[in-house]
């Protein structure tokens, strides 16, 4: 197998070839419009409740890194339950209730004639007690809304009118930002705490459709990709050939599940699926982040299958370009975890440079099957690792 052809296909795929990145053309001099209508769960219109606009995920991170609002624009509905904003431009937003007893929210792309319809379900709240250690917090926000918590009392952090989802935690602190962590809202008050990680990163857990890692809620990052010699004309092949048509129920919740044939003739035969550990796709975010692994000293994941793998990292070379680094591991019928020590890994340049990884793949050797479950880098916490957590 040539492995510079395997790096090579894994940059141009990982990170340029993704398939279906959204795109626009930026701010422009006009303004555009956006309307909606809000109704009750019965389709009767609602009167008099505060909507508002929220930023894009890109835009949203950036108004919080530098301790501003991410809010838009906000309004209150007519009696016919409309609402109408005029925007800046055309770059998607959110539209969310801002009401403690009716919630709401809905993406959309201004500049339409389209009146938006959002129906309200009753709102849910969420008090918690976050800790982000060696930090203090200034602010809470659930990562991507307008949904900010109020301090209270006791020091915890209080969300009212919350629509119903899987949400990211974001905290403000002394550095910068931090991602204290996950919270699943189905109705009613959840009383939870949670702290940040401090010297382990869950790089993915297959819960999100389309996957993404635990991080990419935040930073519009981490995507995941399939290539094969195809590209140079091989007949090699990975299916599905759309990874995020890959996941599947599995013991653990999701699993990743891949199958690989080579092709039987080439030399340089390859089928690899992958991921960027924190490379930004989202709208207008024009800073491509690299996952700094210097700290990181093992990656676990759980693995199933069978055939002969490479667990291998793209990273970047100290002389410019990059470089694949790389170790054989054992795939066996039952999930389990694999922990592979950054120590083990063979790079084919000795100037590979872990301030700046790019790639995460694992490589079929043979004809194989793959099974993937929960991936997380051991030795270092979130800010360390993803330097967009941090104020620019």
């Amino acid at each position: 197998m040539n492995r510079r052809t395997i790096a090579c296909a894994m940059v141009f795929a990982g990170l340029w070839g993704c398939g279906n990145d959204r795109s626009t053309e930026g701010p422009g001099s006009e303004t555009s419009g956006l309307a909606a209508r809000i109704l009750d769960s019965s389709g009767t219109p609602l009167a008099g409740v505060s909507v508002r606009v929220v930023s894009g995920e890109a835009s949203w991170r950036g108004a919080l890194a530098s301790g501003s609002t991410p809010v838009l624009a906000s309004g209150r509905t007519d009696a016919l339950g409309l609402v109408r904003f005029e925007l800046p431009d055309t770059s998607p937003v959110s539209l969310e209730l801002d009401d403690t007893t009716h919630a709401g929210r809905l993406h959309a792309v201004p500049g339409s004639d389209t009146v938006r319809e959002l129906r309200a379900v009753s709102a849910c709240a969420l008090r918690l007690a976050a800790r982000v250690p060696g930090e203090t917090i200034s602010g809470l926000r659930l990562a991507g809304t307008g949904y900010a918590g109020t301090p209270q009392p006791d020091g915890s952090w209080l969300f009212r009118g919350v629509a119903r989802g899987i949400y990211s935690v974001a905290a403000r602190t002394d550095s910068g930002l931090a991602l204290v962590g996950r919270v699943a809202l189905a109705g009613g008050l959840l009383d939870t705490a949670m702290s940040s990680d401090v010297d382990s990163v869950l790089l993915e857990d297959f819960a999100d459709t389309p996957s993404r890692n635990r991080y990419g809620t935040m930073l519009g990052a981490g995507w995941w990709y399939a290539v094969t010699d195809a590209q140079n004309g091989g007949t090699s092949t990975a299916t599905p050939a759309d990874p995020r048509q890959a996941i599947v129920p599995c013991e653990i919740g999701n699993c990743l599940d891949m199958e690989f044939s080579l092709d039987p003739i080439r030399a340089s035969r390859y089928a690899l699926v992958g991921t960027t550990p924190d490379g930004s796709r989202a709208l207008g975010d024009t800073t491509r982040q690299h996952a700094d692994f210097t700290k990181i000293t093992h990656v676990r994941f759980l693995s199933s299958g069978w055939g002969i793998f490479w667990f291998q990292l793209g990273v970047t070379r100290a002389s410019g370009g990059m470089t694949p680094c790389h170790t054989t591991f054992n795939v066996g019928t039952l999930l389990a975890e694999t922990e592979v020590a950054m120590s083990s890994l063979e790079c084919d340049a000795p100037d590979a440079d872990f301030r700046s990884v790019e790639g995460m793949t694992w490589t079929a050797l043979s004809d194989g099957h793959l099974t993937l479950g929960r991936i997380r880098l051991i030795g270092a916490g979130p800010r360390a690792v993803f330097k967009g957590l941090r104020t620019p």
